[in-house]
């Protein structure tokens, strides 16, 4: 089991790729398949074979081998906020909560020192 979760969690491995693959601008499913088969081409339990469409790879799981079809993988491990989790966000009367979203920050503390001396946009 051990180089079935090294293949799934390890350095090089599945979901890492997924993750680099999904903050890249034209990530798709294709090439995160190819780039992680690619890495970890030496590892035993991970199965490929030329019948696999581009977007096919399998595991040999402890219980035996799965075949995993990537569609929309990288869509689906895209971290985004529903719209409506977003209006329900911004309406919400928790002042952190709602002017994060509205502003677009992740932080939602300010030194009003840097806000007096940071320099004006030009428009």
């Amino acid at each position: 089991n051990s180089d079935v979760l090294e293949l799934i969690e390890g350095k090089l491995g599945l979901i890492k790729q997924l993750n680099e693959e999904c903050v890249r601008p034209k990530g798709n499913d294709q090439a995160f398949v190819s780039k992680a088969l690619q890495s970890n081409k030496t590892v035993p339990c991970l199965i490929t074979k030329r019948t696999f469409t581009p977007i096919e790879f399998g595991i040999h799981h402890y219980a035996g081998p799965v075949i995993y079809r990537a569609q929309d993988f990288v869509v689906r491990n895209t971290d985004t906020l529903p719209e409506d989790m977003k209006l329900a966000a911004k309406s919400c009367k928790n002042e952190i909560i709602a002017k994060h979203l509205e502003n677009n920050s992740s932080s939602n503390q300010t030194k009003s020192s840097e806000t007096s001396k940071a320099p004006k946009r030009a428009k």
